[in-house]
């Protein structure tokens, strides 16, 4: 136990207790007539002294002697605090302090919560106290509260802190007045209505502390809300109105009681009385918008009234409307007088009658004019702020036409009457329609109510824009009227519902109820020929209806036949009940793939899998044999995947065969031509669908037919030797092996069988239906059919004739086939058909040229190098073949299509006594450069400077990445350009190591040589195995290596001269110098052609040469120089800038003004956008409209005003954010 000094009065001295009896008596003096009201309170002490009873409460006690004392723990913090129980006004505090004293302290009030260290409020701090034994008295204090603290902060000694008597006096608490509005326990408030202020509540308090304010009742306190810190009472949102009274009563009287409490919890209300008065308010308006909308025509038109009500009530409180500003564009009338900004009008009945208004000529969009109202009140009116008054103005009669096809119509369809388009115009009849744009093609005809109809002139395929002037029945116009018609070459002719998706590809129904679509082969075949019939087809991804139907018909209008949907699925009668049943196609044989079970109807023929049935004329129910399951595998076809489908016709036996995913599933021989057709093989075949309540989206792909005698030789595929008559017999186009037999005599060809036998591979990889180890082009025409076997654009007759060239007798370029006449094996008697031994492989990549797509290996496919002109762009590939004869249809001369193509004609343009054309030449233009140099350099095309290793290092580059991406790291190590082992800069792929001309990477054999996927070009220009084709240098043909011309140029400036630049050079010696083209760009980079001046042709003098650019424009201008001399020899200048500090943009400029007829058109805009050019007389005729696109910076566009008259003209441009105009003058001769 730790000894601590006592304070002891038994031990001090006799002077001492001299000193501290004045205390006491000063002490007593000062206290006279106080009570102590800390005496014998609860207290609570931060601690107490161990194993001691100095308890918090002795502090107390009243006792000041002996060991009646508080002692706390020994530390460095201690506190004690009393509860008055009450309350009061503390203004003196008496502390005894034992030797165990306090040096620095504070003395705390709180009103509640002493427990929490935020209610404390110091009144007294004490620092520096040395004394111990003490007795302090603190007077002059100013608090409010419950409790009082001694807080301790640092101590006397090592002790703790000890006090034996701890003192409190004070004042007890008054309650606090409000002194506001009167000060009394009722106050009364008057206020103007539509205001939230009330008041300001305040109070006194004699005491110290805080005051607070609060709503505790009153009949309307709900509507009121009093700020406890600002004071502020004020009224909710909606703030009172006087013609809606809202109080409680039902008044404009409310009340509401606030109080007013300070920390002893005291308080003092008052009672409010706030009686709102009447204002007189401003009318209200708002945006209106008249209905119907107003045509744009000259005619004048009423619109709706003006409306204001009047918040002070009543139906005729509303004096006057006034217009504040007249309709932006357009004319407004009231009473048929032609309104003005600033004009006023009486109102009746808060109304204003009799407005109508006439657009302007050609205005569509809002006219907005805007208004305000004012009330009757006096003697001061109230008027409400401005509102709009919006008048949409629309196009007259917005007539429309829909077409009866939706993607077109093929011409083989259309028919002498057919409804093409058909006018409908929602405000009436159409009583006249003339055409105002392109005049309709012969063969179509423009009815009087608007329809487009086929008349008896022979249709020609083309897509046909005109317009229209429709007028309907209440004379309403809808003025050029686009009329777009599309009439095709395609072979089927989509209906209803049915969509063109692709080449061959149609949508029957989408995934909707009550769908119905056809699609009919536009020209008919002939059950007299054995063929194959091909497509996928797509059932749906769930169970829903209702099938598909294949079929063959000839009806009176075949291209549009339909029969009944549901049970019918669209080809059959259906539900019909009458007797005979109809309702279906006929004549006709149909295959339905049915994936509904109808078993309602014939339990015995509908299955409940999806199921394939064949049935004649209409007939669904009875077909000619049982029903089978569709797919050997699965009773379920909808299974959202295709099905290839094959129909074959064999016409010897007049059999039918039906495979599903390469398994045959039904067989039926019948002589269809004499018991369903009359005797008349020719019909038309096609596709139904339709869905009902059950839906599923339902199509049909890659329709192929595959006549059984391909080349029309007569001698049949299965019999043919050489089925397409390109001299190159099928074996040799197909791997030893003939496609079109039947190694299985399951009925299928080895090239359609999934499982052919005779150690053939099924190998599908783009899923056509066609094994790809007979198709080399994968474009589902298999080799022994294919004219471009490679599909390279070059026929297979030229790529394995002489040379490579046209052969120039028994061949027809523009068909692609060998002319002569072919043996009982189908064998064309020409000295063009070939045997093995003498298929050319140029490049001995082990691909014949026929199959090489680059038969020379130089990097470039065989259709560049093989185009008529040398050092131009060439026609690149449509990426169609409408005939199916495997001929691209830009190099296809009997296509099929719109326009047929230009077949290629390999030329020899080098002359380099080699006799091979440039596609298997791989130096074509016969300079020191080969092709695969010259035509990847694309830093100088215009020169051919014959430089590439940059080109093609960072093509290598571009390979790597692409494998990396792959995740193919072999093939990211093919053309590594740090592999440089004999350190000269040329990375080892792009090195000729064994000296034959030819790069490693192009050179077969080499290690660097790669090409994986045997199309014979080599995998760094193949996209498909990472590689990327370069647009190439098209001079790599022209004999041309860059030659510096003749010309010293010694200067060229450019400097801004009034609306204009002037150019100026200077030549010290000049060669054969022919021309110097003038070119100028916007940023430096893409530059175009202004100008043309005349060179001196040879000169050693130092001439000086000047052009004028009045096309100037705004911001930085660069200008080159294009030095031409007599043998078209070019050279570029270096480049110059010049800067024209002008208004901002958008501007524009017209070049040459005066002008003889032609003109340009300079508008330098600010952002990308679509602007109108608007070209109109003084009088406001307009002569030309255009909308045109311009981009960002500058644009030039070329008008002519040929056949107008001489005079001034105003050309304006319109585009979002701005509107320009310029004067143009017209005259015969501009000086």
């Amino acid at each position: 136990m730790r000894t601590r000094f006592s304070f002891s009065k038994k031990l001090l001295s006799p002077f001492l207790n001299l000193i501290w009896l004045l205390v006491l008596i000063f002490s007593t003096s000062q206290s006279f007539a106080q009570v102590n009201l800390a005496l014998n309170k609860p207290a609570t002490a931060s601690s107490v002294q161990m194993m001691t009873s100095y308890t918090a409460d002795l502090a107390f006690d009243g006792n000041t002697t002996g060991n009646s004392r508080w002692s706390s723990n020994t530390g460095a913090t201690a506190w004690i605090y009393v509860d008055l129980q009450a309350v009061y006004n503390i203004t003196q505090i008496s502390l005894w302090w034992e030797a165990a004293s306090g040096r620095d302290y504070q003395l705390q009030v709180a009103s509640a919560n002493p427990e929490v260290e935020s209610s404390w409020t110091t009144i007294r701090t004490v620092t520096g106290n040395t004394t111990s034994g003490s007795y302090l008295n603190y007077t002059g204090l100013t608090g409010n509260g419950r409790y009082v603290r001694m807080n301790g902060t640092a101590r006397n000694n090592v002790y703790g802190y000890s006090l034996f008597e701890f003192q409190v006096f004070g004042t007890a608490n008054a309650p606090p007045v409000i002194s506001s509005n009167g000060g009394l326990a009722t106050a009364s408030i008057s206020m103007a209505e539509n205001i939230a202020a009330v008041t300001t509540v305040n109070a006194t308090d004699e005491n110290v502390g805080t005051l607070t304010y609060a709503i505790v009742g009153g009949a309307d306190a709900g509507k009121f809300t009093l700020n406890p810190t600002s004071r502020a009472l004020s009224f909710n949102s909606p703030y009172p109105n006087f013609e809606a009274p809202g109080s409680a009563a039902g008044s404009n009287t409310y009340t509401v009681i606030v109080r007013v409490t300070d920390n002893g919890g005291l308080t003092d209300d008052q009672t409010i009385t706030v009686t709102v008065t009447n204002v007189n308010e401003a009318p209200v308006v708002g945006t209106i918008t008249t209905s119907p909308q107003v045509a744009n025509t000259a005619l004048q038109k009423a619109i709706a009234n003006l409306v204001a009500t009047d918040p002070d009530g009543g139906s005729n409180a509303i004096g006057s409307f006034r217009i504040v500003s007249a309709p932006t564009s357009g004319t407004l009338y009231i009473n048929n007088v032609a309104v003005t900004s600033g004009n006023s009008f009486t109102a009746t009945n808060n109304q204003l009658s009799g407005l109508s208004f006439t657009p302007a000529a050609g205005f569509t969009g809002n006219a907005t004019f805007t208004y305000s109202a004012t009330d009757k009140n006096t003697p001061t009116a109230a008027t409400s702020t401005t509102a709009n008054y919006i008048i949409p103005v629309t196009a007259d009669n917005a007539a429309t036409y829909t077409y009866t096809a939706a993607t077109g119509y093929s011409k083989f369809g259309l028919q002498n009457g057919a409804i093409l388009a058909t006018a409908t115009d929602p405000n009436g009849t159409i009583t006249e329609a003339v055409v105002t744009g392109t005049a309709l093609p012969a063969f179509l005809t423009l009815n009087a109510n608007g329809n487009i109809t086929v008349n008896s002139t022979t249709v020609v395929a083309g897509t046909y824009n005109s317009t229209v002037t429709l007028t309907d029945i209440r004379g309403g116009r809808t003025i050029d009227l686009p009329l777009t018609l599309v009439i095709t070459n395609d072979n089927y002719q989509a209906n209803a519902n049915a969509i063109k998706t692709g080449e061959n590809c149609y949508q029957l129904t989408a995934d909707v109820a009550n769908q119905r679509g056809q699609v009919w082969r536009a020209t008919p075949i002939s059950l007299s020929n054995a063929f194959e019939i091909s497509f996928h087809a797509f059932f749906g991804n769930h169970d829903g209806a209702d099938g598909i139907a294949f079929g063959f018909q000839r009806t009176s209008n075949p291209l549009f036949a339909v029969g009944a949907p549901g049970e019918g699925i669209g080809f059959g009668h259906g539900a019909s009940a009458a007797t005979p049943r109809s309702g279906g196609i006929t004549p006709s044989i149909a295959i339905e793939f049915d994936t509904h079970n109808n078993n309602n109807v014939n339990i015995t023929t509908d299955l409940a899998a999806d199921h394939i049935a064949i049935f004649k004329n209409g007939e669904e129910r009875q077909p000619v044999l049982p029903a089978v399951q569709m797919s050997s595998t699965s009773a379920n076809v909808e299974d959202n995947a295709t099905h290839l489908i094959q129909i074959v016709w064999k016409n010897t036996s007049n059999t039918l065969y039906v495979y599903f995913d390469g398994v045959l599933r039904q067989q039926y021989s019948e002589d269809f031509v004499s018991t369903v057709f009359g005797n008349n093989p020719s019909v038309y075949f096609g596709y139904t669908a339709s869905t009902g309540s059950l839906t599923n989206l339902q199509s049909v792909c890659d329709i192929t037919l595959n006549p059984l005698d391909s080349d029309g030789d007569g001698v049949a595929d299965a019999l043919d030797l050489d089925d397409d008559n390109d001299g190159i017999p099928d074996t040799l186009e197909s791997n030893g092996v003939d496609p079109t037999t039947d190694i299985d005599n399951d009925g299928l060809p080895n090239f359609r069988d999934t499982t052919p036998g005779g150690g053939i591979v099924w190998v599908d990889t783009n899923n056509d239906g066609v094994n790809d180890t007979f198709d080399k082009d994968r474009d589902g025409i298999i080799n022994a059919f294919d004219l471009d076997s490679d599909g390279d654009g070059i026929t297979d007759v030229v790529e394995q004739a002489p040379y490579g060239f046209v052969p120039a007798t028994d061949y027809d370029n523009n068909t692609g086939r060998l002319t002569s006449l072919v043996n009982a094996n189908g064998i064309p008697s020409s000295s063009l058909t070939l045997t093995n031994a003498s298929l050319d492989d140029r490049d001995g990549d082990g691909l014949k040229n026929f199959l090489d797509i680059d038969s020379d290996n130089d990097g470039l496919r065989d259709y560049l190098e093989a185009q008529a002109t040398p050092g131009q762009t060439p026609v690149l590939p449509a990426g169609t073949d409408a005939d199916r004869d495997g001929i691209d249809d830009r190099y296809d001369g009997t296509c099929g299509c719109t326009t047929n193509g230009v077949p290629l004609n390999p030329q020899n343009f080098g002359l380099d006594g080699d006799n091979y054309p440039d596609y298997l030449d791989l130096n074509s233009d016969n300079d020191r450069y080969q092709d695969a140099i010259e035509a990847y350099d694309s830093s100088n095309p215009a020169s051919n400077v014959g430089y590439s290793i940059t080109e093609l290092k960072a093509l290598a580059t571009q390979f790597t990445t692409n494998a990396t991406n792959a995740g193919n790291n072999a093939a990211a190590l093919y053309y590594r350009n740090n592999l440089d082992t004999d350190s000269d800069t040329v990375p080892d792929w792009l090195e000729d190591d064994d000296a034959d001309g030819i790069f490693n990477y192009l050179d077969v054999g080499n290690s660097f040589y790669h090409e994986t996927d045997q199309d014979g070009w080599v995998d760094f220009f193949d996209p498909s195995t990472f590689g990327t084709e370069p647009t190439p240098n098209y001079a790599f043909r022209e004999n041309a290596i860059n030659v510096a011309l003749p010309i010293e140029l010694v200067t060229f400036t450019a400097k801004n001269n009034k609306n204009q630049v002037l150019l100026y050079w200077e030549t010290s010696y000049e060669k054969d110098n022919d021309y110097f083209l003038v070119e100028r760009s916007l940023d430096g980079i893409s530059f175009q052609v202004v100008g043309k001046v005349k060179g001196a042709g040879s000169s050693q003098q130092l001439l000086t040469y000047t052009f004028p650019d009045g096309q100037r424009v705004n911001g930085t201008s660069y200008y080159r120089l294009i030095l031409v001399d007599t043998s078209s020899q070019t050279a570029t200048s270096p480049i110059i800038s010049v800067k024209r500090e002008g208004s901002s943009l958008p501007n524009i400029t017209i070049y040459p003004n005066p002008t003889t007829s032609q003109f340009t058109l300079n508008i330098t805009a600010a952002a990308s956008e679509k602007v109108q050019v608007i070209i109109s007389d003084i009088t406001g005729k307009i002569l030309q409209t255009k909308i045109i696109p311009v981009i960002a910076g500058y644009n030039a566009i070329d008008f002519n005003l040929e056949g107008v008259p001489n005079g001034i003209y105003l050309v304006q441009v319109t585009g979002s954010a701005f509107h320009l105009l310029q004067r143009m003058i017209k005259q015969e001769v501009v000086p």
